[in-house]
Parts: C-alpha cells; sequence; structure tokens
C-alpha cells in the first residue's frame, strides 16, 4: 500500500514539472503577444459591464513522449505562443477535448466528461459532431465498472437500446452542462444578432468582402485549399540565410510533425476505440475542409489541433510497452521543428505576411 501511496506520488510531481515546463516554454516563446490587440479580449471587457457588444468596432518514457506530443511536438506551440483569441480558442477546446476523453474513457465521470466537452464545444462548435462518439464510449462500460467492455462484445440495436436505459443517467449527466450551454448560446445569438442561428462570425468587419467567403462560411468550393494547406503545403526554400522557412498561411501537418508518421503502423488493441477515434478524425476533418478561410495567418493548419486529441488516443493504442527508437527520432525530430518555426515566427522577421 505504501508502494502504492510512492508510486502515485512520484507520477503526480512528473506530472506537474512537466506542466510547470510546458507553461514556462509557452510563456518565454513569444517576447509580444498579440492577445493585448485583441477584439475578443475587449468585447470580454463589455460583457463585464453589462453589455451585449461592444460599442465600438470589434510514467513511461513513452507516456512522457506522447503527454508532450500534442504541446511540444506539433503546430499547437507556435500558434498558441501567439497568444491571440482565435488560437486560444483552439488550446482550450483541445483542453477540452482531452479532458472528456480522460473522464469517459480512464476516469469515468460523466459529469466531469460533460464539463470538458462544453469547453470544447464552446471554444469551437464543430467538436459537437463528436458528442455521439462519447455516448459510444459511455455505452461500452459495464455497470459501475471503470473499465471498458471488452472489444469482442459489440453492440447490436437492441442492445443499445436496453443500454441506452441503463446508462440514461450517466447519459443525462454527460449532458446536462453541454446541453445548458448550447441553450444559453442561442439565446445569446438571438439577443445581439437578433437570429439564434447567427454566431455573429459573418459580423466581423470586411470578412464577408473577403474572396474566400463568397460562397458563404461553409463551401464544398474551400475543400481544395483546405487539404492543400492542412497536407501538401511545403516550407518556402530561399538562397540565404535561414534558408528554410514555413509559410505563413497554411503548411503540412506532416512536415511540422513527423511524429503523425505513426498513426500508420500496424498493431492495435482496442478496435472500438481506434475505430471511433479515426471516424472523429474524418467529421471533424470534413467540416473544416469545409471553412471557408483555411486558417488565415498561421503556422501548419491550426484548425487541426483539435484532431490531437484523436490522434493521441491512435498513437496511444497502437504503441508497444517500450519507446522504441524510431519514436525517440520522430518526437525529437517533431520538437526540433516546431522549436524552430516558433523562433521564426516569435523572435524574427524572416516569415511575414
Amino acid at each position: 500500500m505504501k508502494h502504492e501511496r510512492r508510486s502515485i506520488a512520484r507520477s503526480r510531481i512528473q506530472l506537474l514539472t512537466i506542466a510547470a515546463a510546458v507553461f514556462l516554454i509557452y510563456l518565454f516563446s513569444n517576447p509580444a503577444p498579440m492577445g493585448h490587440f485583441d477584439y475578443t479580449f475587449r468585447i470580454a471587457d463589455a460583457f463585464l459591464h453589462g453589455r451585449l457588444g461592444m460599442t465600438e468596432s470589434p510514467p513511461s518514457w513513452l507516456k512522457v513522449i506522447l503527454s508532450l506530443f500534442p504541446v511540444l511536438a506539433t503546430w499547437t506551440w507556435c500558434n498558441l505562443a501567439f497568444a491571440g483569441a482565435w488560437q486560444l480558442a483552439l488550446g482550450f477546446a483541445l483542453l477540452g477535448e482531452a479532458g472528456a476523453l480522460y473522464f469517459t474513457l480512464i476516469n469515468f465521470h460523466p459529469f466531469l466528461a460533460g464539463v470538458f466537452f462544453a469547453m470544447a464545444f464552446g471554444n469551437r462548435t464543430e467538436v459537437l459532431l463528436t458528442a455521439p462518439i462519447f455516448i459510444y464510449f459511455i455505452l461500452q462500460r459495464d455497470n459501475g465498472s471503470e473499465t471498458p467492455l471488452p472489444t469482442q462484445r459489440r453492440l447490436t440495436w437492441h442492445t443499445i437500446i436496453e443500454r441506452v436505459s441503463a446508462r440514461r443517467h450517466a447519459i443525462a449527466y454527460f449532458v446536462s452542462v453541454p446541453a445548458a450551454l448550447g441553450i444559453a448560446t442561442l439565446i445569446y445569438n438571438y439577443a445581439r444578432f437578433h437570429a439564434i442561428t447567427d454566431f455573429g462570425y459573418m459580423h466581423i468587419p470586411q470578412l464577408a468582402s473577403e474572396e474566400s467567403f463568397k460562397h458563404g462560411l461553409f463551401s464544398i468550393y474551400a475543400t481544395p485549399a483546405n487539404a492543400r494547406a492542412m497536407l501538401w503545403d511545403g516550407w518556402r526554400v530561399l538562397d540565404k540565410h535561414p534558408y528554410l522557412i514555413p509559410r505563413g498561411f497554411g503548411g503540412s501537418i506532416f512536415l511540422s510533425s513527423p511524429f503523425l508518421l505513426l498513426l500508420f503502423r500496424k498493431g492495435v488493441r482496442d478496435y472500438s476505440i481506434t475505430i471511433a477515434a479515426w471516424i472523429a478524425i474524418g467529421v471533424l476533418t470534413l467540416l473544416l475542409w469545409l471553412h471557408a478561410n483555411p486558417g488565415g495567418w498561421q503556422f501548419s493548419y491550426r484548425y487541426g489541433m483539435i484532431l490531437l486529441p484523436w490522434i493521441f488516443l491512435i498513437l496511444l493504442d497502437s504503441g508497444g510497452k517500450k519507446t522504441s527508437a524510431l519514436e525517440v527520432v520522430l518526437f525529437v525530430l517533431s520538437v526540433a521543428i516546431n522549436a524552430y518555426a516558433a523562433y521564426l515566427f516569435l523572435w524574427t522577421n524572416h516569415v511575414q505576411p
């Protein structure tokens, strides 16, 4: 018992140390955060003064590696260090998804899972599309158990109805906070924009007049630009120092994080979780690709940050018990690439709009 308590205490100390180190890295990554100039902070001030809007214009080493992967080995680092409201919203969405997955799959607390899920979709509305997957995870659990059902016990329509009835309390706990947030958002939309479905995006000054929005906020015509920005856009090669720099309006997520190549390795322990994660990635990616604007000024494809918790699930499920040399090499390379990108974007004038 004492050994177990010591082990838990060591794990907590390691977790806090990692969190503190990441915080310091992010804090000192950007000498001039753009958050001070972001209109979202001004509208927050308006809320505090009773106005609906602005009056002016608006573990094992493998586990350690995987825990650091989303924050240091991906485009999350540079984009969050911009410290703008759009980037921070993506960061909170990522945190919300991770928390919801943790309290659904690891430490089963459906109410807390719902709180984190509300944080996620409150910052990125498209995350709401993954709600059925979280409910599926809840249905996959034994009564009173903190571990998922074995993979071989598959669901049928009959068992789904039975389990929905049996898990109705857990499902109600999960959806309570997100439902409340959704209703409050619709009321706010009506109070401010006189339409519950108007989220205010197209009211941003001069946004509707941009060429990319001529087909609306979501359009099939935007798919090629988003796919290119996410998967194929490379870096610029210069004939002088620093010779190789990222583009400022998109870039392949595989170039910015080679660690993602491990998504395609063989070996799956729980097909139900892995397939669900791939479905979430597919659904979210499809909606992101329909967005009129691929993300504006950014490193790599900032919208892809909301895919990272699901990518993390797949990597965790397919990883071995021991850390391989390939994993270490890809992780170190990914961290180095993102550190270099953060340096170029935030400390130099080499990357310009």
